[in-house]
């Protein structure tokens, strides 16, 4: 359709009138007389420049040039390229005036000519970034806390030499360099033993990495304290976990009661005081960094227990203590941690963002993404004052990653949702398989591309080594995943075959990436749970304005289940899906508020009331 009946004269005179840098202006006059209107007449002018004589003549011509309903802009750059060649112009020399002819054609395309159509009153449309449910208003209505910059210890010595020039006045500033380097070289001693010794007792790096962290971050802070007089000599893990043997050698003592009972009694006052010195010190920390997340709060505890395990091997009796129950300090921070949890509980339950049954729309929203290879563009046009409604064609790239992101929601959807380290390391081959089982239960390994009777499945294949719970448990996990049929008829092996096999991760994945999903922008494997949880809580923060990670997916379907008042057998069958036991799905997972838990009793008395109402035993007074 064409909006102005027009000639390229008059489309270069209004491009002239609008546009206002006039050495553009210039350039693109050059390009349509000189090269544009060259090809036209098929024929060379004489002289270098243009006169007056043949610029009109040219005018007259590029008047009868129409712009109409079959404007083809290939056509009008064939004949550009047709005068250059008149024109004898190298393809280095036409690539300047070609890029100014365009700007005409594109002035006349975006003008004239209407290419779209407009938009109709009332029309489906599917665009990416569309919310499918807005919770929005949940992220609003949070109390917005001061941002509070964990500080964790400098590695650069000249941070440390201030201090140390109030202890060591005569020295040099090179000296008290070199005392700060010998400083934080025998704390990363300290760190590296700590890191030796739980490596042989097989905790993942990653753990131990994230616990050195947390170290790393105490004692920045407690450095940084206002009232502290330490210096970089006096850091060290031990000045958090001291190391106190309240083992008294009998032997030494002659084996006389009263001394060996006053010698363990200031022992054990010893180690109390230390302790209770230990717990004020967390609370600080905790008032300070405003931590108020049980989960966070553990962590850090956690920590510090895993380092006074360290400190105390050589000191516990492993045959009357199995796990440090004879360590004063531990039992203090096992304690506290207790405290944590007890004062959490009592807290009252925060709602969940978004029920189960929202995730799911959030699931066929990210599968409508992998589905499509169009989207709807939108735009307004402020000249015509017209609004275009038109099908923009996805690239490659971005086809993979919807599909990924489809995928990987699907992951925490079509089973119980399994902690994000299940999907983040999932490798094919290794903790995600294809076959079938035998008759006592052993998987036979298929060939999914080859398995043209679909007799097989895909499973999770989780060796104690590969999941959180493994190193106490010993489980061995080999649980099928469905091929679970969606909606639209389509199955959930369909896409993940078309990631593994049909070219789609190829163009994602970096060469060094192992794991099934890699990052959708760098490629490479995702290298933190927190790298992986940040995509997933943008996912639904799209899709619904609020953020939900995987720990908080758990939470919603632990408590889907519990509204739904199915029997312990399902609950038992998901708590063991999801690598945690039945009284960790209802202490910890499970998130009723008031109202539903008291829902299943109101609705039985209902239906009491209600059965005797009928009858006529109750009236109304």
């Amino acid at each position: 359709m064409i909006a102005n009946p027009t000639n390229f004269l008059q489309a270069f005179n209004e491009f002239s009138d609008v546009e206002k840098n006039a050495n553009l202006v210039a350039n693109v006059k050059s390009a349509l007389f000189r090269h544009y209107g060259t090809g036209v007449r098929k024929t060379k002018t004489k002289q270098a420049r243009l006169s007056d004589r043949m610029i009109k003549t040219i005018s007259n011509i590029l008047a009868k040039v129409t712009i109409d309903s079959d404007f083809d802009r290939e056509q009008h750059l064939q004949i550009f390229e047709q005068g250059c060649d008149l024109l004898n112009l190298s393809p280095e020399k036409r690539k300047s005036p070609r890029s100014y002819f365009n700007r005409l054609l594109t002035f006349i395309e975006n003008t004239y000519i209407d290419k779209k159509p407009s938009l109709p009153e009332k029309t489906d449309l599917y665009r990416i970034k569309d919310k499918v449910i807005d919770k929005s208003y949940i992220e609003d209505n949070r109390k917005i806390r001061e941002y509070k910059r964990k500080i964790t210890l400098e590695s650069d010595p000249e941070f440390y030499t201030d201090r140390l020039a109030k202890k060591y006045p005569d020295l040099s500033k090179e000296d008290l360099r070199n005392i700060a380097e010998i400083a934080l070289k025998k704390l990363d001693a300290e760190f590296n033993e700590y890191k030796v010794f739980w490596q042989e007792q097989k905790l993942r790096d990653e753990s131990i990495k994230t616990n050195m962290d947390r170290f790393k971050r105490i004692l920045g802070w407690l450095y940084r304290e206002d009232d502290t007089t330490l210096t970089v000599e006096d850091l060290s893990i031990r000045l958090l976990v001291p190391v106190i043997n309240n083992k008294v050698d009998r032997k030494k003592l002659n084996y006389n009661q009263d001394a060996i009972y006053i010698a363990e009694g200031r022992l054990k006052d010893e180690a109390r005081e230390h302790s209770r010195e230990l717990i004020r010190l967390i609370d600080r920390f905790f008032r300070k960094y405003d931590i108020r997340n049980k989960e966070n709060a553990n962590k850090y505890i956690d920590a510090l227990v895993s380092y006074g395990k360290y400190l105390y091997q050589d000191i516990t009796e492993i045959e009357e203590a199995d796990n440090y129950e004879d360590i004063i300090l531990i039992r203090y921070l096992r304690a506290k941690k207790r405290k944590i949890r007890e004062m959490f509980e009592d807290s009252q339950t925060k709602p969940l963002p978004l029920t189960w049954d929202e995730v799911l729309e959030v699931f066929y929203a990210y599968k409508k993404d992998a589905d499509l290879d169009t989207y709807d563009v939108i735009e307004f046009d402020k000249r015509r004052n017209k609004t275009y409604l038109y099908k923009k064609e996805k690239r490659n790239r971005s086809k993979a990653q919807h599909l990924e992101k489809f995928l990987i929601l699907a992951c925490f959807a079509i089973i119980p949702p399994d902690r994000q380290r299940t999907f983040r390391e999932l490798t094919y081959g290794d903790t995600l398989k294809y076959g079938k089982l035998d008759n006592v239960g052993n998987l036979i390994p298929l060939e999914p591309t080859l398995d043209s009777n679909k007799e097989g499945e895909y499973f999770l294949d989780l060796p104690p080594s590969k999941h959180k719970m493994g190193n106490k448990t010993k489980k061995h996990y080999l649980q099928p995943i469905p091929n679970r049929k969606f909606d639209d008829g389509t199955h959930f092996y369909d896409y993940l075959d078309k990631w593994l096999f049909g070219g789609y991760r190829k163009i994602l994945a970096s060469p060094e990436a192992t794991k099934v999903f890699v990052q959708t922008q760098k490629g490479g494997d995702y290298k933190s749970s927190a790298e992986l949880c940040n995509l997933i809580k943008s996912m639904f923060k799209r899709k619904t304005g609020v953020a939900v990670n995987p720990h908080k997916l758990r939470n919603i379907f632990a408590t889907h289940l519990a509204n739904l008042g199915v029997d312990d057998a399902i609950r038992r069958s998901a708590a063991y899906s999801m690598r945690h036991s039945f009284e960790v799905a209802e202490k910890v997972y499970c998130n009723q508020n008031d109202q539903e838990k008291v829902k299943p009793i109101n609705d039985f008395m209902d239906q009491i009331w209600s059965n005797k109402n009928n009858k006529g035993k109750i009236h109304k007074q």
